[in-house]
């Protein structure tokens, strides 16, 4: 009889923790749930339709892999083909890079399950990437433990510690999830309901799609429930990532929400800056000089480009692709790669905003992305000056002398012929220059 009641009580506690799990939707998982997919059954839910791209662009997208990411690249293959097949360039982070430069040639970047955490420096300079409009694109599953938080709480977007399921109506496992409420949006264009496998829910302010009615939260129970929301217009975040695995990217309208990605992607408006140096220019480019005692000046350029894979082609004029122009201010000529923000006298420089400076003493470095391509253009009344700036430029510091994203000034003291200085001049610090800390008035 002792035995019969201990079974109807281990019975009993088992029926409560049952349907607390299941109905109530009050459990909340100590651990990442185990990654199993064997048991995913497409049923009727398979389209065998793969969609081909029908935009082609340029960019790079950057894929993250030096935060421990959970994710191998064949998993994400449906997208990667799609956007090289669109003309973009892919590329990965890896541990021994540096973030900082990934960034500045990517539009995109793409971060996938880290289980390491950002720091407070990294976040800073994802931070800047989406001032400069790049798209940042943050997929996280409950299936493997993260800490994308790490980055998403920054900009308003949580990954919430549950997974949605639905006992009632779902593809064939109560985890398997339909999404079926959009909002108006490039990522939801033309999807009538799509099927996420583990998903988390996300918070934020701008969730675009919203799973099925009676979806419940295992943290939570009952809600409207958002798996893939935005932040402002360049961050997206989704709460699933094999929905876009093989053969799962097939079921229902997953293929087509995977080619809406991949056009967002395309769309990525990144604005470059001087800081993104060399990277503002696309390969092939010129690099033309104005006058032939800056060939030397010219070769070191070029260096800076072919050490990291850029074409670029010294030439004696312009041939009308992306440019670096060295010259002098007496050979400068417009053309249709102006000066925007600078006027040029005979004896001065004058910056729109900032101040006139004389042009003895002064290297002006600007970027004109205005017209039909990108052209870098360094002038200076001396030679050693721009070889200056040339290194400047290969050491990253170029900021220390910008006055705007399109406009730095270095100052240094000029070589004035006929005049001998009663104390040598410390040749360092005149070809080094210094950054100003003062604008002119």
């Amino acid at each position: 009889m002792k035995k019969i009641l201990i079974i109807i009580v281990i019975a009993l506690l088992t029926f409560v923790g049952f349907t607390s799990y299941y109905y109530k939707g009050v459990y909340r998982p100590t651990e990442a749930m185990p990654h199993e997919i064997a048991d995913i059954t497409m049923e009727s839910y398979y389209t065998g339709e793969v969609l081909a791209p029908t935009f082609r662009g340029r960019g790079t997208v950057v894929f993250d892999r030096a935060h421990d990411n959970d994710f191998l690249s064949d998993e994400i293959n449906p997208l990667m083909s799609k956007l090289s097949e669109m003309g973009m360039a892919l590329d990965y982070l890896e541990d021994d890079d540096s973030l900082e430069n990934k960034l500045k040639y990517a539009d995109v970047f793409v971060v996938i399950s880290p289980t390491k955490a950002y720091t407070t420096g990294e976040n800073s300079q994802i931070s800047k990437f989406l001032e400069k409009k790049g798209r940042l694109i943050m997929i996280s599953d409950p299936a493997r433990e993260d800490e994308i938080n790490s980055l998403s709480s920054n900009l308003g977007i949580v990954f919430k510690n549950d997974y949605l399921y639905n006992t009632v109506d779902h593809g064939g496992n109560f985890r398997y999830v339909f999404l079926d409420d959009f909002s108006s949006n490039t990522i939801t264009e033309d999807l009538e309901t799509v099927i996420f496998y583990v998903s988390s829910s996300i918070s934020s302010e701008r969730g675009i799609a919203f799973a099925k009615e009676g979806t419940r939260s295992s943290m939570a129970g009952d809600g409207r429930y958002s798996a893939i929301s935005m932040a402002k217009d360049n961050v997206l975040a989704i709460g699933d990532l094999t929905f876009m695995t093989e053969p799962y990217n097939l079921a229902l309208d997953n293929e087509r929400l995977i080619m809406n990605i991949a056009n967002y992607m395309l769309e990525s408006k990144r604005e470059h800056t001087l800081e993104d140096f060399p990277y503002i220019l696309d390969s092939p480019l010129d690099i033309v000089y104005s006058n032939k005692s800056l060939i030397d000046e010219a070769i070191s350029a070029r260096s800076i480009f072919s050490s990291l894979g850029i074409g670029a082609e010294i030439a004696d004029r312009d041939k009308r692709k992306d440019l670096l122009y060295l010259g002098y201010f007496d050979d400068f000529e417009d053309g249709d790669r102006g000066l925007e923000g600078v006027y040029l006298t005979n004896e001065s420089i004058e910056v729109t905003g900032v101040g006139t400076f004389d042009k003895r003493g002064t290297v002006l470095i600007h970027l004109s992305t205005k017209s039909f391509r990108k052209a870098l253009t360094v002038l200076s009344e001396e030679k050693a000056q721009i070889q200056n700036v040339v290194d400047i430029l290969e050491n990253g510091e170029i900021g220390s002398y910008m006055f705007s994203d399109n406009i730095a000034i270095l100052r240094y003291d000029p070589v004035v012929e006929g005049v001998v200085e009663e104390e040598p001049v410390d040749e360092e610090v005149s070809l080094e220059g210094e950054a100003i800390e003062e604008r002119d008035s």
